[in-house]
């Protein structure tokens, strides 16, 4: 893909938590059609810094294969949810969509370190491509292989030092070495960058639960329990996604009463 003004641009990723798409509250906000719709919003999002443009919504519906009345309701949903903002553009007559959260779902390294996203362009600046050039060693290409793996590496040791960064919240550092110590008693598969994730949208998902208090009544199941450690097809930390969320209803359902 190429910019308009010829230049290619970066391919971006997108960044999607298993726990959070099966058991975030966009599972309860819409059905499954919709769900698909919102990942079409995504990817388009993800060419755009963010954001989506639609000139006419019957065009876009056809390019995303899909009824307008679904591209209509789901983005009656995104907007009502706050997953997305909308602003109309009067003189373009266009509506500009964009992702209100858009950060979570880009590698830190990305959003942290903006110069990552600038586009990077390839041969002389009369637009000459690498390919074309006769005076290309094998020396050279090495070089710029090697340094492609040490540009990941980098990427992979960022991530690394964030997950194990100093924890200056006392509540997610005492969730934390629960964690850790079940793991040493019990053989919990403590991963620091998994568990801050699911601390972190536990936080967010779950406001009205007390989530070291319910931490360790599913430590005092899994201990007389063990074999449920792994039961059902459902990993651990699926499992306390999953008993966090039962607390949050049993809590809510308790306010209305």
């Amino acid at each position: 893909m190429r910019n308009d003004d010829g230049k290619r641009r970066p391919e971006t990723r997108l960044q999607l938590y298993a726990e959070r798409w099966l058991f975030g509250s966009t599972r309860s906000e819409m059905g499954h059609d919709s769900r698909g719709l919102l990942t079409d919003f995504l990817c388009l999002a993800a060419m755009n810094g963010g954001e989506f443009e639609i000139y006419d919504r019957g065009q876009t519906a056809r390019q995303l294969n899909c009824d307008l009345e679904l591209l209509n309701r789901t983005l009656e949903i995104c907007l009502k949810t706050k997953k997305l903002r909308k602003k109309y553009l009067k003189r373009e007559k266009k509506e500009v969509f964009s992702f209100t959260k858009w950060e979570q779902f880009q590698p830190s390294y990305l959003w942290k370190r903006p110069d990552k996203m600038v586009p990077q362009t390839r041969g002389t600046n009369d637009g000459e491509n690498d390919a074309s050039l006769g005076d290309i060693r094998k020396g050279k290409e090495k070089k710029v292989k090697i340094s492609k793996v040490e540009e990941r590496r980098g990427e992979q040791n960022e991530a690394d030092e964030e997950a194990n960064a100093p924890i200056d919240n006392p509540h997610k550092a005492n969730f934390l070495s629960i964690l850790i110590q079940f793991s040493k008693d019990y053989g919990y598969p403590y991963d620091p960058s998994a568990d801050c994730q699911i601390y972190e949208y536990c936080c967010e998902a779950f406001p009205n639960t007390n989530l070291i208090k319910e931490l360790e009544k599913k430590i005092e199941y899994w201990k007389e329990n063990p074999g449920a450690l792994n039961s059902e097809g459902k990993g651990p930390r699926e499992q306390l996604v999953e008993f966090f969320g039962q607390e949050e209803q049993f809590q809510a359902s308790s306010q209305r009463a």
